[in-house]
């Protein structure tokens, strides 16, 4: 085994270890330009004073009014308590989550790339050695374009899509991870695996899906997906011809994730009926987000805008997606890693459908479908491609179109992480030498100016701006 295939087999905790600090340093010097600012988005505000009031005893929505569940705000007390009631806390709670995701990504990735066939990065070239494409792990390529892109898109606020997506991260591994692991030939006797045997791992997507509802719930899209997959696991493995893969056994296995995707939901609002809080619970969860949800009519130039604004800014990316289906439809007959391909394609598209749901297309609303563009961007990038474009029929103008894609997408990337990098730096060496912390940061200024003005026991309200001047 080589060096770059014993990060895609995983099995080295070492590596892990090391893949996980190395996302964990990136996302952190990637968002070091938010570290000194009082506040980058609006939402965050809210997040961070409902949290702060939750850890003084109130429930949430007592104080506060938001229309988002109750996940994000104990994901927010949770580093409160660690780290303190200070913005650094949500600063560091995005870094973490974000890490997280990349590393999520990374095994995807790594198992996806690690399952095509010959199990290589790339086709050997002329001398059949292999180029130095296929020392690149795509897992790590995925990660760190994904932990780079999720700074674009308003994307360095702690906004609710950086503490879902773990979540969802996770879920879609294990599935992966039940489709490859046990994926035989029709009619196949392969080896009894625990996995095919136990509910565990079908609880386990179950209870992370439904923890991620509690964060979000526009994940309620890939939440269906993956129920479909888990309905039809047999058919997706190869194991049951399409027409026989539902069965008694398939339906009982979706049953019991649904009962686990509803059961965090159900704790909650167990929580607050204990509370005689039921009212709340449901006017801020159910009808403020009906009634939020018929703010936005529909206005196809506006979803057609968002969608082409998208394109135009994460390009390969999306190239890379809509490229993917060719893949699943050149093959005939039941294929695990065709199967897999499929459901990270369908994974993109219902992260897009529910960034498009609200009708309200913000830019954040877009780092939702993230995380498999990543994955599929590096896995037809780094794998298929230099196969496809090493058969014997190549010739230099292939050779030139592969390495110019390929240079195209790192260029991209390094592109956005050089930026990122360099405002950070300015913020930072502005902060030390006592200026703004945060270009323009008039939030700072005000919540400054408004401590030297008030009293003991004076109360202020704030009408139409950043609700974080409450806190500062």
């Amino acid at each position: 085994m080589t060096d770059h295939e014993t990060w895609w087999k995983g099995s080295d905790a070492r590596n892990d270890l090391l893949a996980f600090g190395f996302f964990l340093v990136l996302s952190l010097a990637l968002r070091t330009q938010a570290f000194p600012a009082s506040v980058v988005d609006w939402d965050e505000s809210l997040y961070f004073l409902i949290a702060k009031d939750l850890r003084a005893g109130f429930m949430p929505y007592e104080t506060v009014f938001e229309h988002k569940p109750v996940g994000v705000f104990l994901i927010f007390a949770l580093f409160q308590t660690l780290l303190g009631d200070r913005i650094v806390a949500m600063r560091v709670a995005t870094i973490v989550a974000v890490a997280i995701s990349a590393f999520l990504v990374k095994a995807i990735t790594d198992l996806l790339a690690s399952r095509t066939v010959g199990e290589v990065s790339a086709a050997p070239d002329s001398s059949g050695r292999s180029g130095p494409i296929g020392r690149l792990a795509p897992g790590l390529v995925a990660g760190s374009l994904f932990a780079v892109y999720s700074t674009t898109n308003w994307g360095l606020a702690a906004n609710t899509e950086h503490f879902f997506t773990p979540l969802v991260c996770g879920a879609f591994l294990i599935v992966v991870r039940l489709i490859l692991d046990m994926g035989t030939e029709w009619g196949g006797r392969g080896p009894e695996r625990r996995g095919d045997r136990s509910a565990l791992p079908v609880i386990g997507v179950g209870l992370l899906m439904g923890v991620a509802l509690q964060v979000k719930y526009l994940v309620v899209w890939e939440t269906i997906l993956l129920g479909l997959a888990i309905l039809a696991l047999e058919g997706l493995r190869g194991t049951a011809s399409p027409w026989r893969a539902i069965s008694g056994r398939s339906l009982a296995r979706t049953l019991l994730y649904g009962g686990a995707v509803v059961a965090p939901t159900a704790l909650v609002v167990a929580v607050f009926w204990s509370r005689g809080m039921w009212e709340t619970w449901l006017n801020s969860n159910i009808t403020a987000n009906i009634a939020y949800g018929k703010l936005a009519g529909i206005a196809p130039t506006l979803w057609a805008d968002a969608m082409i604004g998208q394109a135009a800014s994460q390009s390969v990316l999306w190239v890379a997606a809509l490229l993917t289906p060719i893949y699943v439809l050149r093959g005939r007959g039941p294929n695990p890693l065709r199967a897999v391909v499929l459901l990270l394609f369908l994974w993109w598209v219902a992260g897009l459908i529910g960034a498009a749901s609200t009708r309200l297309f913000f830019p954040h609303y877009f780092l939702q479908p993230l995380p498999a563009a990543c994955i599929l961007s590096a896995w037809l990038v780094l794998v298929i491609l230099p196969r496809a474009l090493s058969w014997p029929a190549r010739g230099g103008t292939l050779r030139l179109a592969r390495w110019g894609l390929i240079a195209l997408v790192f260029a991209q990337a390094i592109g956005l992480a050089g930026e990122a990098l360099w405002k950070g730096t300015r913020a930072i060496d502005a902060r030390l030498r006592g200026g703004a912390p945060w270009p323009n940061d008039e939030p700072a200024r005000v919540g400054e100016a408004i401590r030297h003005d008030i009293q003991a026991g004076d109360e202020i309200y704030v009408v139409d701006y950043h609700l974080i001047l409450y806190h500062l």
